[in-house]
């Protein structure tokens, strides 16, 4: 089962053999090259059996690239998985989880706030110097780490590395 408003991005592997076996909340993103296993034949070969069970994963959730979600695995609702991590057990709602296996680090709340936090402290400009260069974007930092771009045209925001003098890579 797959909610709505869902963005499964390229090379996302959803379990063809059990895939009935995983249910996808509302407003969820699977980032690149995500795997989602509703079972484990690893112990087919030494005991004849294989591990199947459900995947289930709540509404308003973030999967970062390459992660790998296992079967009898639930993740709650408004929770982030972070890039690379192997989710093996439940994910409670409302929390940030990494690693291998996955832990939760963080609530989500308090996440937000210290991204928020980050991005606000910027010194961002909204001049015309920048929306002349960038006229498809209307944001970027000074901080001499990173861009931060707001597209003007498909309201999606990215960022990327600035060179030594600032200069943001060409687009």
């Amino acid at each position: 089962k797959l909610g709505t408003d869902s963005n499964i991005q390229d090379n996302v592997i959803i379990d063809p053999s059990h895939a009935w076996l995983i249910q996808i909340g509302d407003r969820v993103t699977i980032a690149p090259r995500v795997y989602i296993l509703a079972h484990d034949a690893s112990t087919k070969r030494l005991l004849d059996y294989t591990v199947i069970g459900k995947v289930i994963i709540g509404n308003d959730v973030f999967i970062g690239a390459n992660s790998i979600i296992l079967p009898n695995s639930t993740i709650g609702n408004n929770v982030i998985i972070g890039a690379g991590s192997v989710v093996t057990n439940s994910i409670p709602d409302n929390s940030v989880a990494v690693g291998n296996p996955a832990k939760v680090i963080s609530s989500f709340d308090n996440y937000q706030r210290k991204r928020l936090e980050q991005f606000t402290n910027s010194s961002a400009i909204f001049d015309e110097s920048f929306t002349s260069k960038f006229p498809q974007y209307s944001a970027t930092t000074q901080d001499g780490r990173a861009l931060v771009f707001k597209s003007s045209t498909t309201d999606k925001t990215a960022f990327y590395n600035v060179d030594e003098n600032g200069n943001a890579p060409k687009i």
